[in-house]
């Protein structure tokens, strides 16, 4: 049992050394093996070990036999050990929350508390084969991609689970061969429960009447589909930094140039990393929710948006989408004012106008080369100051190449400028009158002639 133990913590790189231990004891078989089998490690490991057991109430006056049982065992191992209990079954009450649910998220919130008071490396859980066999056939009835018939992956941040490649039956029989005492949770003897109803039922008939080397084969699989489902994160990953941009910790924008290219498999990853981003976990997030969304960008309307649960909302633009939760866009006005040749820094927006006077005759790159920078005739400029600021209500200007004057909410409605990006976006004043609309056009009145001396270039800077 050891060697094959060790050879699991090696294969997945677990532990190193010097390093400390949590070990999740719940007085039950899988983690009384697991305790032992990591304590005759400890030296050939080079790691310190510590015991970590929550008393869920579940099961009364035997939960606190459980308890008992594990602190006895901690003190013969001359382990520090930690015992607390708490009250799952109220909590599932006013949580409405699973059995399974309510004790995973207590169990695991208690695991981090002891982590990171006893600062530790890693927390062992007995998780073994069977469980993971379980949890597969678990997930595909429930209707599961690569990543659920990946299983339970043997290392996720701190968590290490070094009986994973071994069998219920391999750990019983080091148990009985060693003459060690465990605890019996007969909750899991019955069919009650889900998972309870795959093991004592679903599993024996599918090895008796197809295939007697279940486990073995389900356990092959979901090994390829982890090595399938960790180059596809990878490639996700690196293609999510291309096409997402963070706009802060509750909001990512995503172009349909870049996104719409995709595979639907990268699509979909993207996706779901967008939601994490955003929820920083998804668990009540389905593959349905992804289809939505991705149909939605596809064929929504534009401006129209659709919620998802935990108040996420995505917003379809004219050049891409929105994933967020609150409010999308806050409005904050801003209003600046500088003397030409000085630069501004718009705080609100993030950017920054900068401006130069110059001879019209250095000038050496075509005016309408970029739409960041604009180029003004100065003798036009009426005043001593020109401002920067958002938008108001009835602004107009002359837009560059047109005639008459047009109102900047039909310029921007013409420009496919989402509603939400609007306020955003600088206007370079002069008195009142808009000289340029950073970043889309500048008024026609104030462009270069050839009577034009002197230039004012304006350059917005992300």
């Amino acid at each position: 049992m050891e060697e094959k133990v060790l050879a699991t913590i090696k294969k997945y790189n677990m532990i190193e050394r010097n390093q400390k231990v949590v070990v999740a004891l719940s007085g039950g078989p899988d983690s009384v093996c697991l305790l032992h089998v990591l304590y005759r490690l400890k030296k050939a490991l080079g790691i310190s070990l510590c015991v970590a057991h929550l008393n869920h109430k579940f099961r009364g006056k035997e939960s606190e036999e459980d308890s008992k049982f594990v602190e006895k065992l901690a003190g013969d191992f001359n382990l520090p050990c930690f015992v607390e209990e708490y009250n799952v079954p109220k909590f599932i009450e006013e949580s409405g929350l699973s059995p399974e649910e309510a004790a995973r998220k207590i169990r695991y919130g208690f695991l981090k508390k002891i982590f990171d008071k006893v600062r530790a490396d890693k927390i062992a859980l007995g998780h073994n084969l069977n469980d993971q066999v379980e949890t597969v056939i678990m997930r595909f009835l429930r209707g599961t991609g690569v990543r659920g018939l990946a299983g339970i992956p043997p290392v996720r941040d701190v968590y290490i689970r070094p009986l994973i490649e071994t069998t219920r039956d391999e750990i019983t029989e080091f148990l009985a061969k060693n003459h060690l005492k465990y605890r019996i949770d007969h909750t899991n003897l019955k069919p009650i429960y889900e998972r309870n109803k795959i093991r004592l039922k679903l599993i024996p008939l599918l090895e008796k009447e197809y295939n007697p080397k279940l486990k073995e084969s389900i356990s092959n699989m979901s090994g390829l589909m982890r090595i399938e489902n960790d180059f596809m994160e990878q490639v996700a990953s690196e293609k999510f930094g291309k096409v997402v941009k963070r706009i802060n910790s509750h909001k990512v924008w995503i172009s349909f140039k870049a996104f719409n290219n995709l595979h639907p498999a990268l699509r979909y990853r993207i996706l779901r990393l967008c939601l994490d981003s955003v929820l920083k976990g998804i668990k009540d997030i389905s593959y349905k929710h992804i289809k939505q969304i991705d149909e939605f960008c596809n064929c929504g309307k534009t401006g129209g948006f659709i919620a998802l649960p935990q108040g996420v909302k995505v917003q379809k633009s004219y050049r891409g989408f929105f994933v967020f939760k609150g409010d999308l866009v806050e409005r904050k006005n801003f209003y600046y004012e500088f003397v030409p040749g000085q630069t501004v820094f718009v705080k609100e927006i993030g950017k920054k106008i900068a401006s130069q006077v110059v001879d019209v005759d250095k000038i050496k790159t075509p005016f309408q080369q970029d739409p960041c920078v604009a180029f003004v005739d100065l003798s036009v400029i009426k005043s001593s100051k020109l401002i920067i600021r958002n938008r108001q209500q009835g602004d107009r200007f002359h837009p560059l190449g047109m005639k008459g004057t047009k109102k900047i909410k039909d310029f921007f409605i013409d420009e496919k400028i989402p509603a939400h990006e609007r306020d955003r976006i600088p206007l370079v004043v002069d008195g009142n009158t808009i000289v340029w609309v950073a970043g889309f056009r500048l008024n026609e009145d104030y462009r270069v002639t050839s009577k034009t001396k002197k230039v004012l270039k304006l350059i917005m800077i992300e």
